[in-house]
């Protein structure tokens, strides 16, 4: 028995703290936030009991129905079940799914668009180690298998572009500006005139961001015009709104890409009510 003890103790040591070491990989990790915090998939793709709650044993197994005048449709089984889910669709597929809202060639709907409630046009705006760290996620979570009923389109898919997405974003923008100036070897004057044009630019770059307001106005009146849709749920998930505004000075995030899922949110919100 001692033997056995001093074979298998370190062994299983050996083992647990791999998967310790697989469960702690930083693009999981990265993934797990993006995908559970900042894109809140699961509000669409995790199928809900009676009382709204999230199945936890279904997440992101899609099922969730959305009628719209322009759709009717089932969200995509977004788990690496590779029958019914993204197992089968390559690194490169599942990207473009995010940031083109395109299906695979191999898909039963050969590049067939995903509907518009798939902000695909916003997903622009992931940095590319993001999409890695998304993907490596979604390749992580357990396979369910759960076949979901096919689009049925009333109108042809339509995203307006979104500029700050469309003009793409460089790490570098996201580095705290001051944390990188008390690392340098300026002297105290050069570090407060840095300072000083760094306050600057922060204030033009909080008043851009005021004005996404206005591009959700904008949304707002596309939508209406383009679908004749009217009603008491414009401002419903306001307070979601306001939570993204507080998160992306948080959590460094893209601030075109916390803006924009608040506009679309408030765009959708005229279609459907979560």
């Amino acid at each position: 028995m001692l033997r056995l003890g001093l074979f298998w103790g370190p062994l299983c040591l050996l083992l647990c703290g791999s998967a310790g070491a697989a469960t702690a990989d930083p693009a999981i990790e990265r993934g797990d936030y993006l995908v559970n915090a900042i894109l809140a998939c699961g509000n669409c793709h995790s199928p809900r009991d009676a009382n709204g709650e999230i199945i936890k044993d279904k997440a992101l197994s899609g099922g969730r129905v959305f009628s719209t005048p322009a759709f009717v449709v089932a969200t995509s089984n977004i788990t690496p079940d590779p029958e019914t889910g993204i197992g089968s669709w390559s690194n490169a597929e599942i990207k473009r799914a995010l940031i083109e809202g395109i299906r695979p060639e191999h898909h039963r709907l050969p590049g067939v668009p995903l509907a518009a409630i798939m902000p695909a046009n916003f997903y622009k705006a992931l940095l590319p180690e993001d999409l890695d760290a998304i993907v490596a996620y979604l390749r992580s979570v357990k396979p369910v298998r759960n076949e979901i009923s096919d689009p049925v389109y009333k109108a042809p898919i339509h995203r307006d572009p979104y500029p700050d997405a469309e003009n793409g974003f460089d790490k570098s923008a996201f580095t705290d500006p001051l944390e990188a100036l008390s690392a340098t070897d300026l002297s105290s004057a050069e570090k407060a005139d840095a300072e000083t044009q760094w306050a600057s630019k922060s204030a033009e770059a909080l008043a851009r961001s005021a004005g996404s307001d206005a591009v959700a106005q904008s949304f707002r009146t596309k939508s209406r015009k383009n679908h004749g849709v009217y009603g008491p749920y414009a401002n419903r998930r306001q307070h979601q709104d306001d939570r993204f505004g507080t998160s992306r000075h948080v959590n460094r995030e893209p601030v075109a890409l916390i803006d924009a899922k608040a506009a679309q949110r408030r765009r959708h919100s005229f279609h459907f009510v979560k």
